[in-house]
């Protein structure tokens, strides 16, 4: 009963601070994925795709992505029930087992996964349960190997959430290796732990399955076994890594380190360094364990991992914050057993009490509709039967999901750049309506003998592309497109929001540079505030400066793009230049003679 208590209370949290609508990022496409039962972005999150469409289905509550936040909420909130029940397994005292789980209940990066559609939180819930079996046989080898099986199946179905949950095998064999060394010599045993793998694992099976059935959301349109292998490999994303020096990744290491403290706060962060000595002076399997997962957690950040996944989105490190919680816990007692008896138990939950309290106003999105806004504006100023070219996950995916779940504007064909492998693209720019999202140079085409070129024309937040030899008035839609709210302190802006925000004010200042308004320079500036550690939007603004004549300005913003991404830094002489940040790649554009 306590458990179940535990993990209301934080439910009760996440779904009041969820989002009521799709958020920014990956939400939309997963959100589309789950509704029409598609293949999203690498590696595909099949079992999330299916949990999330079964739970939509049982609790019909709401628009689809909002079913969806709330399955995140109920994830959450189940791996605070295993957190709490795992920790009076190991003896804690009901307070400082309520106490420590509610503190993980309100850690920073679970509580920001806790009430939007992403895989984090199902990920959350399967290391909880795979640990609470690990757990449950550690205090009583006696039970015999079931609970391990148990533990070693769970972790093969969170791998088809997401592979980092493969961190939890070798966590899990240093825990029994130590606990037990006669299981090391039992090859038997070790055979069938990796056989119980194997379920959950095949549920990666049914990615070429459905995509070979043309589901509507398809991304990479797997159709042989090598394209499933460099879908599963994401292999397109190494290019990307951010630590190619021993300098970054010391700055990794640092900047995880001097995370604990936002994750748990002050307290937290206290009693989890009080707690890994007392962890290896009377638990060294379970403090092994607990490296193991922190160790690999962070490697495999430094080994592959972009910057804003390692700066901007420690959602990635939750299995690292997932284990501190152990040493958290007896570092919390220790604190909390000092105190006289009667002042202890109420003491106890000064922890979950304080972060609720401090972080309330930064984790709750109730108000968070700017995805929504954005998208849905762009989607209804659309003229009938038009053809939107869209980009850049803010955009490319609340798209995706407001078409394929919501059913709105079904008469627009939308091209998702980036997702699918698009073909040539031919259109009669005098006849067809065709729109970008952002700037393509593939639609900037200068006059060539005997045909016109190409060239776009901003309309509000996105493009019409016309015929250089047509005469064309845009359309003012920024009465229609600026979104209420956009400042409010109230409603909270992550790294995302921000970028989205951002472009919004940049693409209003390149409305008004458009017909010689004065405002264009306030609106730029306003864009670098929103976005001042977004590189791309740095560059893009450093652009339009420099393309105003503004050079001192461009300079200045060329400079702190090249500071936030390296891919912005100065080319040297002779070198090939990098590939612009603006233009999207089409693979072919053509138009038909007028």
């Amino acid at each position: 009963m306590l458990t179940v208590l535990t993990s209301l209370a934080a439910w009760l949290v996440y779904v009041r601070t969820a989002c009521p609508t799709v958020f920014v990022g990956d939400s939309g496409e997963l959100a589309a994925a789950v509704h029409t039962l598609g293949v999203a972005h690498p590696p595909g999150y099949p079992l999330y795709v299916l949990l999330g469409k079964l739970f939509s289905l049982v609790v019909p509550i709401g628009r689809p992505v909002y079913r969806l936040n709330l399955f995140s909420a109920t994830m959450s909130a189940v791996s605070v029930g295993f957190m709490q029940a795992t920790l009076s397994a190991l003896g804690f005292s009901w307070p400082v087992s309520v106490a420590s789980a509610l503190g993980w209940a309100f850690s920073a990066s679970l509580w920001s996964q806790s009430g939007i559609a992403r895989v984090y939180a199902l990920g959350a819930a399967i290391s909880a349960a795979a640990t609470w079996c690990g757990i449950y046989w550690y205090v009583d080898p006696n039970l015999g190997n079931i609970p391990l099986y148990a533990a070693f199946a769970i972790v093969g179905f969170g791998m088809a959430n997401h592979p980092i949950a493969a961190a939890h095998v070798p966590a899990l064999a240093a825990l029994v290796g130590l606990k037990d060394p006669a299981h090391i010599d039992d090859p038997l045993f070790w055979m069938t732990c990796a056989a119980c793998l194997l379920p959950g694992l095949a549920l990666y099976a049914w990615i070429p399955l459905r995509a070979r059935r043309g589901a509507r959301v398809n991304w990479a349109n797997i159709a042989t076994p090598g394209d499933l292998v460099n879908f599963l490999r994401r292999k397109q994303y190494w290019r990307h890594r951010y630590v190619t020096h021993w300098r970054e990744a010391w700055q990794v290491i640092t900047f995880y380190l001097g995370r604990v403290a936002e994750e748990f706060g002050f307290l937290g962060a206290a009693a989890a360094v009080i707690g890994l000595p007392l962890l290896a002076s009377e638990q060294l399997p379970l403090l092994v364990m607990v490296l193991v997962l922190v160790l690999l957690n962070g490697g495999a950040m430094i080994a592959h991992a972009r910057r804003e996944d390692i700066f901007h989105w420690t959602r990635y490190m939750l299995c690292a914050w997932f284990a501190l919680v152990l040493p958290l816990a007896w570092g919390w007692n220790m604190m909390v057993s000092n105190l006289p008896a009667d002042f202890a138990r109420p003491m106890a939950f000064l922890l979950p009490v304080g972060l609720l309290v401090t972080r309330f106003r930064r984790h709750d999105l109730s108000r968070h509709r700017y995805a929504d806004g954005y998208n849905r504006r762009i989607l209804e100023c659309l003229p009938e039967g038009a053809t939107l070219i869209a980009q850049d996950d803010n955009v490319v995916f609340p798209l995706m999901y407001l078409k394929y779940a919501e059913g709105v504007r079904p008469d627009v064909k939308l091209l998702e750049q980036g997702v699918h492998q698009l073909g040539p693209l031919k259109f009669n720019p005098r006849r067809d309506a065709v729109y970008c999202t952002h700037w393509n140079a593939a639609f900037n085409q200068s006059i060539e003998p005997g045909r016109p070129g190409l060239r776009l024309v901003p309309e509000g937040v996105i493009y019409r592309v016309i015929s250089t030899d047509m005469a064309y008035t845009p359309r003012d839609l920024w009465s229609t497109f600026l979104l209420p709210d956009m400042e409010d302190p109230r409603i909270p802006r992550n790294f995302l929001t921000r970028c989205l925000l951002g472009h919004m004010y940049f693409m209003r200042a390149e409305w008004a540079a458009m017909h010689g308004s004065f405002d264009a320079l306030g609106w730029y500036e306003r864009a670098a505030r929103m976005g001042y550690d977004d590189a791309t939007l740095n560059y893009n603004i450093a652009l339009a400066y420099r393309r105003g004549g503004w050079q001192l300005a461009a300079d200045e913003m060329f400079s702190r793009a090249a500071q936030l991404d390296r891919k912005f830094a100065p080319q040297p002489p002779g070198a090939s230049p990098a590939a612009a940040p603006r233009p999207g790649q089409v693979p072919a554009v053509g138009q038909r003679n007028p």
